[in-house]
């Protein structure tokens, strides 16, 4: 059974380590543009499969209602086995208790898939986000 804890004060080691392990070493972006200035104010939450840190992502309020979800990432021996469902379903939890009624997202467009299933829809052009063509998507709360 998968658990979820957030972190609101900085990034946190785990949620760290994934992100290096999927975006960095797996799909092979640069360590240094893949964390931002936005890891010191955003929510991050870690989704845990008994004590093994399993996905990781951050919610970013935008205003207005509107919410970001970000950084989503989830380690190989979890894919497809609902640890990113759980995941997106806990940060739109989070974000739902604090007023949204509007998510956003940069999704990497062979990752599109994923989030339609999860009621997102594209709202714009593919654009290229380092290396990996990205496509933004919204969905209501």
């Amino acid at each position: 059974m998968y658990r979820l804890e957030t972190y609101a004060n900085g990034l946190p080691e785990e949620a760290r380590r994934i992100r290096l392990e999927v975006f960095c070493t797996e799909q092979g972006y640069a360590p240094e543009l893949e964390f931002d200035g936005d890891d010191a104010t955003a929510l991050h939450a870690v989704v845990y499969d008994g004590r093994e840190a399993v996905a990781t992502g951050r919610l970013i309020r935008e205003g207005n209602g509107v919410f970001h979800l970000g950084r989503i990432a989830v380690r190989k021996p979890w894919r497809g086995r609902a640890a990113g469902r759980f995941l997106m379903e806990g940060l739109m939890e989070l974000a739902r208790r604090q007023g949204a009624h509007t998510f956003r997202l940069g999704a990497q467009v062979r990752a599109s898939g994923f989030y339609e299933k999860l009621g997102f829809h594209t709202v714009g052009a593919v654009y290229p986000d380092g290396h990996v063509p990205h496509v933004p998507m919204e969905r209501q709360a």
